[in-house]
């Protein structure tokens, strides 16, 4: 959940961020060649694809790759040692930081989507994890989702204009909605395991290079009163009422069994003076135990599967 994308240092342009997915794809099919589908599973890594923001795509300390620390990375993907495969799930990841879940279900990242899921180089895929909606809701339109300090007598549980931010749901439902019809028309039957993020916290502090997303909207309109206890308080309340909404929308979808969507619930997880590096991004630490859940929702939908590389909450 990132607003990088107007940040030139940190995007670069359209090719050198598609030369970042084609490497992980070249990678992946690289894998899926050195070791092929046998007919028994018990002992194969999960094959899994996954797509949309920076939960999945964080630089932390830097745009290296070395440095990434998301869901993804923590859950750690194949291994190789002496040529030994090591436990843990194989990810195609076409996340990127800055994405959100309206412009991945269209054009051309739709239709790469599209492609990866059907292009039998890449395996055939167990499960698609997808983290989207973050973008579409926090960052700079952030502040169009909120009410006026005045107008509403300073109240945090009158913060939200609802009518807005039932308009922005709605579309971030139909992204969702989409991606549901894409996967049941290309990989049919293959569950979908979705997160609702975190209650964030407008701190105001930034990551390394972009940010903050939500403190300045709140500044905007007028909540930035008081001390700075009162005033990311007052702010947390409004951001924790706007995510849960997010996640209701999902419960919704994950209830309907047609779906095949499994909601993780992934808020009220982490502890707010140690596991969020900024206003939306947890820690190496506090994305571990958020990649640890995906990993028991896993397990659960595929016992007996590889998911956790042994290495991989350290990575």
């Amino acid at each position: 959940m990132s607003e990088m994308g107007g940040n030139a240092d940190m995007m670069g342009n359209r090719s050198a961020i598609d030369a970042v997915i084609n490497t992980r794809i070249s990678d992946h099919q690289s894998f899926i060649r050195a070791y092929p589908r046998p007919a028994d599973l018990s002992h194969h890594p999960l094959n899994i694809l996954a797509d949309d923001d920076s939960w999945f795509d964080y630089p932390y300390g830097g745009p290296a790759p070395h440095l990434h620390s998301d869901i993804t990375r923590k859950l750690g993907g194949y291994r190789k040692l002496g040529g030994q495969l090591i436990d843990g799930s194989s990810i195609l990841n076409l996340a990127h930081f800055g994405n959100t879940a309206e412009e991945l279900m269209k054009g051309r990242l739709r239709e790469r989507l599209a492609t990866m899921m059907g292009d039998k180089a890449n395996g055939t895929f167990d499960a698609i994890m997808f983290s989207g909606g973050g973008n579409d809701l926090a960052g700079d339109q952030f502040e169009k989702w909120l009410r006026k300090y005045d107008d509403v007598g300073g109240d945090p549980e009158q913060g939200l204009d609802e009518d807005a931010l039932q308009g922005v749901l709605t579309k971030v439902r139909d992204a969702y909605i989409d991606l549901i019809s894409l996967r049941n028309e290309i990989v049919p039957g293959v569950p979908i395991f979705v997160h609702g993020y975190d209650f964030a916290w407008p701190t105001g502090k930034r990551a390394f290079c972009a940010g903050p997303w939500l403190r300045p909207g709140l500044r905007t309109k007028g909540w930035d009163i008081g001390d700075e206890f009162q005033v990311v308080q007052r702010g947390a309340r409004i951001v924790a009422k706007m995510l849960g909404r997010f996640a209701i929308m999902l419960e919704k979808l994950a209830d309907d069994q047609n779906n095949n969507l499994v909601l993780i619930p992934t808020q009220a997880l982490l502890d707010p003076q140690t596991e969020w590096a900024n206003e939306l991004h947890p820690t190496p630490d506090g994305f571990a135990r958020v990649a640890a859940l995906f990993a028991a929702a896993l397990t659960t939908q595929f016992p007996g599967r590889p998911v956790l590389a042994n290495l991989a909450l350290n990575a």
